[in-house]
């Protein structure tokens, strides 16, 4: 694959990112109320920060995922590194 492959590749998964990005955030401002009901998710959302139940199985679920992302992408990361340094 080496570094040439993850350059074409990135050439085009970051532009087709960057336009699903833009995609998303046009369709969430459209959806009927989507303005209002943001404000008040988000308000929910740092409550549920705040007031966190730590012992709760929906918490416990999150923090994993928060981990294991966080550990994907460090191991992706090094595998890019790795492929850099290859002769």
């Amino acid at each position: 694959f080496g570094v040439r492959g993850i350059e074409r590749v990135a050439k085009i998964l970051i532009p087709t990112l960057f336009v699903l990005v833009i995609v998303l955030a046009v369709r969430a401002v459209t959806l009927p109320g989507a303005v209002l009901d943001s404000a008040r998710t988000l308000t929910a959302h740092i409550a549920l920060v705040i007031a966190a139940d730590f012992d709760s199985v929906e918490f416990l679920t999150i923090f994993i995922s928060g981990i294991l992302l966080y550990a994907i992408t460090g191991l992706g990361i090094l595998g890019t590194r790795a492929a850099e340094k290859r002769p």
